[in-house]
Order: C-alpha cells, then sequence, then structure tokens
C-alpha cells in the first residue's frame, strides 16, 4: 500500500476512535445527568401542592371545589397571577403566539427589534437593553397584579396552567429564577428557549437595581438570557440553579419541541444542551414531565395544534384522575422515526388572521 494510503487509514482510524470516544463520554454524561438527584424545591412541589390546596380553604373532588362551580384551573388563574413577556423575533410566530397560549396569562406582553400591524410591540432600540427595559416596564405596568412573570421567545409553547400548579406553593415574594439552568464561563443561566419564570421578588431585586439609565447596564453582545442571570446573581450572591424536574427527573422546562425530546437521538449529541445543561433529562418516553410547562422550536401551524391538544382535546370519561386501562400492552415494534422526522417539512403554508378574529376556545 502506497504511503499516502497508509496515512489516510491510520488518520481515518484516529478521527472515528476520537469521536467514538466523545461520543461514548457525552452518552455517559448524558446518563449522569439523567440520574442526578433533586437537591432543590422541585420535589417538595409535588408534594406540598395538595396542602397548599387544603391551607386555601379548597378541597379536591372529581368534579370541583368545596361544592362551587369553579374549576381548578379558573382557582389558579385568581390566585396565581401570571404576566407572560414574549421575546418578538418573527411577525408571524408573534401572531400565533398571541392567537394561542398566551391567551392563559393574566397579563401579557411583547418586546423585541421589530413591528406587527396587529400584535402590539415594544421596540427596543438595542438588544443589550432589552433585559432593563422588559423590568422597568413590567413593574410599571403590572405592580401589584402579578406573582409570577414567564420570559420566553415567540418559538416557545406555554402550558400556563402547568406553571400556576408548579410554583403555587411558592412565596411569590421570595426571590426564585426557574428554568433550564445551563452553566458557561460567566456563571449558571436559565436558558430562554426553555422559558424563564420569575417571581414577584425577583422582579422586584432587579427593578432597585435599575435606578440609573438602561445603557449604563448591560453590556453590548450578552445575550439576553446570560444578561438577566448575570444581573440576578449580581443583586443576590446566594442564588443557586434550582433542579426544576418532576420527581422522575422529567423536565418542565424544554428547550426542545416534543418531537425531539420524544425521539432518542433528535438532538445532537455536539449541541451544548448536553455539555451544558445542569440537570438533565433521559430522552425517549421520559424526557418530560406529564406537567411540562415548555417546549421551544414549535412553527406557527403548531402553535394551533398544540393549544388544541392541550387546551381543547379530551378523554371521555375521565372525570376522576386516574386514566382508563390500555387493555393492550405495548410492543416493542420498531421504526426508524428519525428519518421520518428529517424528512418532515417543518414549515407549512400557514395564514394568521387578525388577534381579535381568532377565537379558539
Amino acid at each position: 500500500m502506497p504511503a499516502s494510503g497508509s496515512v489516510a487509514v491510520f488518520l481515518g482510524a484516529s478521527l472515528s476512535g476520537i469521536l467514538l470516544g466523545f461520543l461514548t463520554l457525552q452518552s455517559k454524561r448524558i446518563d449522569q445527568g439523567s440520574q442526578l438527584h433533586s437537591s432543590t424545591v422541585s420535589n417538595l412541589l409535588v408534594e406540598s401542592y395538595d396542602q397548599w390546596l387544603l391551607e386555601s380553604g379548597y378541597e379536591r373532588t372529581d368534579r370541583n371545589f368545596g361544592g362551587a362551580l369553579e374549576s381548578e384551573a379558573e382557582l389558579l388563574f385568581t390566585k396565581i397571577p401570571v404576566v407572560c413577556v414574549i421575546y418578538a423575533q418573527s411577525p408571524q410566530q408573534v401572531r400565533s403566539v398571541a392567537s394561542t397560549w398566551t391567551r392563559h396569562c393574566n397579563h401579557v406582553t411583547y418586546f423585541g427589534a421589530i413591528e406587527d400591524d396587529y400584535v402590539p410591540i415594544h421596540v427596543v432600540p438595542s438588544d443589550s437593553q432589552l433585559v432593563c427595559q422588559m423590568i422597568k416596564f413590567v413593574w410599571k405596568r403590572f405592580a401589584g397584579k402579578f406573582k409570577w412573570v414567564l420570559l420566553t421567545d415567540d418559538e416557545t409553547f406555554a402550558v400556563i396552567e402547568n406553571l400556576r400548579e408548579y410554583v403555587a406553593p411558592l412565596n411569590s415574594s421570595r426571590v426564585y429564577y426557574l428554568g433550564h439552568p445551563m452553566q458557561d464561563a460567566g456563571g449558571f443561566y436559565n436558558v430562554l428557549s426553555g422559558g424563564t419564570v420569575l417571581s414577584e421578588g425577583s422582579v422586584l431585586l432587579l427593578r432597585r437595581m435599575m435606578k440609573m439609565p438602561c445603557k449604563k447596564l448591560d453590556k453590548r453582545g450578552v445575550a439576553f438570557d446570560k444578561s438577566l442571570g448575570r444581573l440576578l446573581r449580581q443583586a443576590d450572591k446566594s442564588l443557586r440553579p434550582i433542579d426544576t424536574r418532576d420527581v422522575k427527573r422529567r423536565g418542565r422546562f424544554n428547550p426542545f419541541s416534543v418531537e425531539k425530546m420524544l425521539i432518542p437521538g433528535s438532538v445532537s449529541y455536539f449541541n451544548s444542551y448536553w455539555r451544558s445543561s445542569l440537570f438533565l433529562s433521559p430522552e425517549g418516553g421520559n424526557c418530560c414531565s406529564n406537567r411540562a410547562i415548555t417546549f421551544h422550536g414549535i412553527n406557527p401551524v403548531d402553535m394551533f395544534l398544540m393549544e388544541y391538544l392541550v387546551q381543547r382535546l379530551r378523554r371521555a370519561g375521565t372525570q376522576g384522575r386516574r386514566a382508563a386501562p390500555t387493555g393492550i400492552p405495548l410492543q416493542q415494534i420498531p421504526l426508524d422515526l428519525r428519518s421520518l422526522m428529517n424528512g418532515k417539512a417543518f414549515v407549512k403554508p400557514y395564514g394568521v388572521s387578525k388577534v381579535d378574529e381568532i377565537h379558539l376556545l
């Protein structure tokens, strides 16, 4: 064999070995991350929510609370007011968000560098000032009207009812910074694609920092979510990342779409998600909590699909809390879902009308 051929074979074998080693290490890291035990508030919430209901004077029944014709979701809407703040990047995405899940927030507002004829967006001249201007506006406009703030971009779908249930037992006057925590050289932050939740106490803490003009606070070139995390860490030196997974370590704040989270291998092992996430969840059927709060990377058509599936589709005979038995055992049937998903056309034809002309519920 010529020398050049031997070198090529050697290099190919070396690169293959390096790649295999990298993937093995990544796989081990994913497995280890999925086995991390929560040392924070997340496990407590599952046990304490029913206690919170009792302390609020309510008791769960199949149909209502204490004979009053009020649903649990209606109760939470009143007692756990949420302001949704959307980072607007595309008019079509913003319109789909405005027409679907944000209607379940108590209040909603939009920030970004774009304008739209149908959805009012507060135009911020520079991304570096976005956090400051957003905090000042939310406090000025909604002070006394909220307990929690949900920050997302316009590719996120959120289940606000699940968020309210999750935070209900917490004291919103304290500093809480919730989401999907990731780590970089500057410290930890909750990634915007997974949705970020601030308590009223956190917003007040940030507002006190921002007595000076916004242009003097944020550094140009720092991403919104990293900038927010940095400001909170500066304001509260005791701030630590919180494991928001459920007791089975399934994600509540998911920075990818449902299909990417459910289908193993859909999120590349080279993605920083695996390296930087502080609390990982397994791929596949156990990826996401039954009380998941957010998914990301949702196009306008799928926003309406998700809204229908979450808010309108109902199974018959589910007045109680227990699902009916399936009757047929799950079979291990081989199916290459990844190849099907890779061929899916994510950008589909769609049309979005004026916000007030769309009635989904």
